[in-house]
């Protein structure tokens, strides 16, 4: 999934804007499509896993994408192509936020049937696979282009990436009462047995008070923290082409230090999936910090190799933020026995980086670096708010 998309955003806004000559406001546009879609969908359709199964959505969903993916092949030739053409980007990327939320909710089950570490090596190798897609499909699509000199090329590559996926499905992917080898009323256990099963493990490790208090922590608190990820990620996307820009270097200089920072996150994702309750609170107020005072220097940084390093040491940051508050709204999904709370994270997700790109893009108009002052009173503002939230849970 995240292979084909990682780089299908990149080639169409190139397409369409360089190739077909189109203004840049209608590729933005365009290219919004699939996170608007993706936030709309996400929101309203989510959970939908709980009621029809993780494989028949799972299978349905690459359906949808490689039908999809067959019609971009066709060259726009019109206006009301292009409308088509983004109408049916709107649906891809409306069926790619129905696809993490399902994946994300085999995490409650797999600590329900398999425990604790069981659940934290499943969240590992999600977070990796998610990284390495993006990087994956970054550098595949990069190449394809110099190669071949066509953005358009990579629409194919997309088609076979989801031709791919559509056989992996149809022959891998089960539901979770097949894996576990229980049955759906198993599954679907009242919540009071679900949560002794889990306290019984916590009271055997010692974590049933942290765990309780993480457990208190608010949605929205967890929300906000998530999008403080998510709108840096848009904020970068405009961010680093100007930034390049204005340093005097290729614009080649853009891929590679997104590589990089996704590389360094990808590594902090696959380390903190595996964080301790304990640590989770002090560890995501640290993150906090670590973005909001690289990104103070990145605003500063005026040479190639600090903002390098500055990136760096931001996806370090932001990979820790990602699998932290991805085990605290597993406890919200745990609570509710529903994955709509993963639905919701994926929102986040998707609007963050909606709304940085556009903040950013929009207030660079004034001056370059405004954007980046306003993420950085967010990212403090959501540094305090947590701290707060985190001590109120101590009192109860």
């Amino acid at each position: 999934m995240t292979s084909t998309t990682g780089s299908l955003g990149t080639a169409i806004s190139n397409n369409i804007i360089s190739e077909l000559n189109y203004a840049p406001w209608i590729g933005g546009i365009v290219v919004s499509m699939a996170s608007a879609g993706f936030l709309i969908f996400t929101l309203a359709f989510g959970h939908i896993s709980d009621k029809y199964g993780q494989r028949n959505v799972i299978v349905i969903i690459l359906f949808i994408r490689l039908g999809c993916s067959f019609f971009y092949l066709v060259p726009i030739t019109s206006n009301l192509h292009l409308i088509i053409f983004g109408l049916l980007f709107f649906i891809d990327g409306g069926v790619s936020g129905l696809f993490w939320p399902t994946i994300q909710q085999i995490s409650v089950f797999t600590q329900k049937f398999g425990g604790l570490r069981l659940k934290q090596r499943y969240m590992s190798g999600y977070n990796f696979s998610w990284n390495f897609g993006f990087i994956f499909g970054m550098l595949a699509g990069t190449i394809i282009v110099y190669l071949l000199n066509s953005n358009y090329s990579v629409f194919y590559f997309n088609a076979i990436g989801l031709i791919f996926g559509v056989v992996i499905a149809l022959l891998f992917v089960k539901n979770t009462n097949e894996i576990f080898k229980t049955d759906k009323s198993s599954v679907s256990d009242s919540q009071q047995t679900i949560i002794k099963e889990f306290n019984d493990e916590l009271i055997r490790d010692g974590q049933l008070s942290i765990t309780s208090r993480l457990s208190r922590l608010p949605l929205y608190s967890l929300l906000l923290v998530l999008l403080l990820h998510s709108s840096t990620d848009g904020v970068m996307t405009i961010f680093l082409t100007l930034k390049i820009d204005l340093i005097h270097q290729e614009l080649y200089w853009v891929f590679l230090l997104s590589l990089i920072k996704l590389f360094t996150q990808m590594v902090a994702t696959m380390i903190f999936s595996f964080t301790k309750n304990k640590q989770i609170a002090r560890l995501l107020m640290i993150s906090i910090a670590v973005v909001a005072f690289s990104w103070f220097l990145i605003m500063l940084s005026n040479d190639l190799w600090s903002l390098a390093l500055l990136l760096t040491i931001s996806g370090f940051g932001q990979g820790m933020i990602y699998p932290l508050i991805m085990n605290l709204i597993s406890y919200k999904a745990r609570d509710k026995n529903s994955a709509k709370p993963f639905s919701y994270f994926q929102a986040i997700m998707s609007s963050g980086r909606m709304t940085g790109s556009l903040m950013f893009g929009l207030t660079s108009t004034v001056f370059l670096n405004l954007g980046v002052v306003i993420i950085l009173v967010y990212e403090i503002l959501t540094y305090i708010q947590f701290n707060i939230n985190w001590k109120y849970t101590s009192r109860d």
